[in-house]
């Protein structure tokens, strides 16, 4: 609850990626950094047209209400350019913040990279939230970077900034690196290459190549049992 003295601010987060569209609306005061949860709510994009569409259904029930939110931030599996974004795994329209802003009557409306959302937020983890998979020298305060397999494949890099009091933050950028070609370096990655070309011919007719995540994530999953199965 929100003294008199301090404002209660509504905001739509979310994230919207290849499989799913995760929304939430979050209420918090301009002196706290806690927020309240007001709503949160999944969604499968195949069931949606478009981003529009799907916001639309999220909202409905605030619209007229003081809890509609006054401005926005939406993820999205995409390379956002200018405010414009085409996700890379759903047939949805290009989604534009200008137009959802001037739609929803939201400002800002902000589409920004899922990876680099993920990027900032690996900044704000405890050590209790990590599992160590392999020791290593960890260089404090060293570049980092952030990959995770979903429906595509997402990566950033996060690089350390010093002010001039000496303090450490780092800024985030996203690099859409699951679209590199996926290179194979084995007999076996070989084998595995050639296989999908020849079953899945779409494959390098769509794209020209085959990616890192049409080898390993979402699509490329049942690739490889298809591979092994026949091995």
């Amino acid at each position: 609850m929100a003294s008199g003295t301090e404002k209660l601010v509504y905001s739509l987060i979310g994230d919207i990626g290849g499989t799913n569209a995760r929304f939430q609306l979050v209420s918090f005061t301009s002196k706290s950094s806690n927020y309240v949860n007001v709503k949160t709510q999944f969604y499968k994009t195949k069931d949606y047209k478009s981003c529009s569409e799907c916001l639309n259904e999220f909202l409905k029930d605030f619209r007229g209400t003081e809890q509609y939110p006054q401005n926005a931030v939406i993820a999205v599996a995409g390379a956002p350019y200018e405010g414009k974004v085409q996700i890379t795994n759903v047939k949805w329209p290009v989604i534009d913040e200008k137009e959802l802003s001037k739609e929803f009557n939201i400002h800002p409306f902000t589409l920004i990279n899922d990876f680099v959302a993920i990027g900032y937020a690996m900044t704000r983890l405890d050590k209790e939230d990590y599992v160590v998979l392999n020791e290593a020298k960890k260089s404090e305060n060293g570049t980092m970077i952030v990959a995770g397999p979903g429906t595509g494949m997402g990566e950033c890099i996060l690089q350390p900034v010093v002010n001039p009091n000496g303090e450490v933050s780092y800024n985030v950028f996203g690099t859409e690196g699951g679209h590199k070609n996926f290179a194979p370096s084995t007999p076996l990655e070989w084998d595995y290459l050639s296989f999908v070309l020849e079953e899945a011919p779409e494959v390098k007719d769509e794209i020209g190549y085959l990616s890192t995540e049409r080898s390993f994530c979402g699509p490329g999953i049942p690739n490889m049992y298809k591979f092994f199965c026949k091995r």
